[in-house]
């Protein structure tokens, strides 16, 4: 198998034709080094805690908790921001920090793709364990979201469907048709792009910092080291 359909999901082109390297500088972040990248990535089936039994990787139902309206989402992707710090208005240097998930509107994306890394599998114990963290290098692109559910205050709105979605975006060896996938749950309607705006919309920043490959631009994004080309 290439190793660039592990990053089959990657909003970052050049993670899937830089792939062995890539995979290499994960690995030496890891203690012990795994030996090989089937030992970093989930393997080609897994048991489902939903499905109560084995089955594809690119079968299991994943989530994303995320406060970008779908109407952005289902256009570009669940990009992720490069760790790029910003002043506030006391001078201060911050990190973006998003808000707790249960205050008023929060979008919960659900995902079927191929690869993705065990977090838990890794690392050595720590307080998450209970999260069953999969972590997907380089984020995950529109074609691999089936859906969204919209959450206010914790109570589900409504339960919508990703038009882009499509699992033959995963590698050929390990499409499952769609029929094989878990039914949704809730009333399917269709999202109106205004409906669920946030009442505290977050500040200018973040929109700079989760641009994607699309809009990357070498002279405005110029410390912005995951995206363009590499060089």
């Amino acid at each position: 198998m290439s190793s660039g359909n592990w990053f089959a999901t990657s909003t970052i082109s050049w993670f899937g034709s830089q792939a062995d390297e890539v995979i290499n500088n994960i690995a030496r972040k890891i203690d012990p080094a795994p030996p090989t990248p089937s030992h970093i990535f989930r393997p080609d089936t897994v048991p489902s805690a939903m499905q109560e039994q084995v089955v594809p990787t690119v079968a299991e139902p994943l989530i994303r908790w995320d406060r970008r309206n779908p109407s952005y989402i289902f256009q570009h992707a669940l990009s992720l921001g490069t760790a790029r710090y910003y002043r506030d208005d006391a001078n201060r240097l911050r990190r973006l920090h998003l808000p707790n998930m249960c205050d008023h509107v929060t979008y919960q994306y659900e995902i079927f793709a191929y690869g993705g890394i065990n977090v838990n599998r890794l690392l050595r114990p720590h307080e998450y364990n209970f999260e069953h963290e999969i972590a997907f290098p380089g984020g995950i692109q529109r074609e691999f979201i089936r859906s969204v559910r919209v959450y206010r205050d914790e109570t589900l709105q409504t339960v919508t469907k990703n038009p882009y979605f499509d699992v033959y975006a995963n590698p050929i060896r390990h499409v499952v048709p769609p029929t094989q996938l878990p039914g949704l749950f809730g009333s399917e309607v269709k999202l109106d792009p205004a409906e669920g705006q946030l009442s505290n919309p977050l500040p200018p920043h973040h929109e700079h910092r989760c641009r994607d490959v699309e809009t990357y631009n070498p002279d405005e994004d110029w410390d912005d080291l995951m995206h363009g080309n590499k060089d």
